[in-house]
């Protein structure tokens, strides 16, 4: 069967457009006509479709390509390499040596990556064009496909795989800027390896987000009594019953989220930073109280979004770590200064995941939520009396806003959970005025409480 129909050549046979045979039908063609170019000195571009059906429409789109081509060939251009993909493929194993040297951010690198294997390299490869002839509208047109793609499942159960798409799912405005984020860092090694010129970069605009959108919800502090009482005495003695080899499991799961899901609440601290923590970024100091007397204080060494920042603990925080300790070390776990402090057990039952730091828990913390009627159950529809969208990211909002109405100030508290204070009061200040009636009243000029306690006593 011959590999092209319908052939029509132009350029002096540099440029052909042919149609493909549809292995189906045999002696038919597919619809959609594609295209080939060999300039002097150079590799044949192969089998790149027009997405064009009509055959005026495939020439233009194809004479527009020769023409891109033709003019970068004349400046000495090799053009056979210049894929997306393959300039996408580079990109990792430099951000990945980046990385090694600790001069990137592991979380930042692992949704790099993530972000070009599934969203960016399936469809900038089916495009069709060269790396540098991708352009601004290229790009819109990807932010459309993204949406309708949806969410990416993050576990995998019995009805989806991980990394698959959740078919009707809605993707966040903010998780879309960061993938566009990580189509910058591709362009930005384009640019640093002088695969591209500058004025060639195309223009990658960030969506406008809805505040509604960005503001998450929070965790109060009545609803974290409620779910800290229950991790405390009922989380770890709810494992199901008859699991057999899987039992040990469970339970270092189980403390290892209770744990981390206190400390979240106890610092305000980003959940990919305290997932990615080491026992040797735990620094105890002593300081002095009024007293005179000693007592010691936690600093935590944390690197994530905002880069490398230390974090001071609440004081509740060292008997969560020692604890912790204790339990690794009694199931065999090492806490050398270089372990993860939550890591995944020698013993897990997730293949390849040994000895690295955890990953998202919030499918379990909402397990827990719903347990404790804070969520809807799986399959129904939210109500009046269950708050939208909360997760596991809901504790870091909650601790902000609890710090806020105890007074803290917030130059201290911005500088503590590595935001600016203009974000923090934007985004994570959920606190109403009735938190603060008492410093409100207070100030009262008549004297009213007091003629009222008067009163009363009367």
């Amino acid at each position: 069967m011959p590999a092209r129909l319908q052939e029509q050549w132009h350029h002096d046979k540099q440029l052909v457009i042919y149609r493909r045979p549809d292995p189906k039908e045999a002696g038919e063609a597919k619809p959609v006509w594609y295209y080939d170019i060999k300039l002097p000195n150079q590799e044949r571009i192969r089998q790149q479709s027009t997405k064009f059906t009509d055959y005026a429409d495939a020439l233009l789109y194809a004479e527009q390509q020769y023409r891109n081509l033709s003019a970068r060939a004349a400046t000495g251009i090799k053009l056979h390499a210049w894929t997306f993909q393959r300039i996408a493929n580079q990109a990792i194993q430099y951000y990945r040596d980046q990385l090694e040297a600790e001069m990137l951010d592991p979380l930042r690198f692992e949704r790099f990556e993530r972000t070009v294997k599934k969203c960016l390299n399936p469809y900038f490869g089916d495009l069709g064009k060269d790396f540098v002839s991708i352009n601004t509208i290229d790009i819109e047109d990807w932010v459309v496909w993204r949406k309708r793609q949806g969410k990416q499942s993050t576990v995998s159960t019995k009805h989806i795989k991980h990394g698959e798409w959740i078919e009707g799912s809605k993707v966040a405005t903010g998780t879309l800027n960061y993938e566009l984020q990580m189509l910058r860092m591709v362009y930005d090694y384009a640019r640093k390896r002088e695969l591209i010129l500058p004025a060639q970069i195309p223009e990658i605009k960030s969506l406008k987000e809805d505040q509604r959108e960005k503001r998450r919800p929070h965790i109060t502090k009545p609803e974290w009594d409620k779910i800290s009482n229950y991790l405390r005495h009922h989380y770890i003695k709810e494992i199901p019953p008859n699991l057999g080899n899987l039992a040990p499991i469970y339970e270092f799961y189980r403390n290892l989220h209770r744990e981390l899901w206190i400390l979240l609440w106890e610092t305000g601290a980003r959940v990919g930073e305290i997932s990615h923590l080491k026992w040797g970024d735990i620094e105890e100091r002593k300081v002095k109280l009024e007293d005179g007397s000693e007592v010691p204080r936690l600093v935590l060494r944390l690197n994530g979004k905002v880069g490398l920042r230390h974090s001071v603990a609440q004081p509740y925080c060292k008997t969560v770590f020692e604890r912790w300790k204790a339990f690794c070390q009694e199931k065999g776990l090492t806490t050398d200064d270089g372990d993860f402090v939550f890591r995944h057990p020698p013993f897990t039952n997730q293949k390849g995941k040994a000895g690295k730091p955890i990953g998202t828990t919030n499918q379990s913390f909402q397990g827990v939520l719903r347990r404790l009627d804070l969520l809807p159950p799986k399959g129904q529809r939210k109500s009046t009396k269950h708050k939208m969208g909360l997760s596991v990211y809901s504790l870091r909002h909650g601790a902000i806003t609890r710090d806020l109405v105890k007074g803290m100030s917030i130059t201290a508290l911005s500088k503590n959970v590595g935001v600016s204070i203009p974000t923090l009061t934007k985004f994570y200040d959920h606190a109403i005025s009735t938190d603060f009636i008492d410093e409100i009243t207070r100030f009262d000029i008549y004297g009213t409480d007091e003629k009222f306690l008067a009163a009363s006593e009367d």
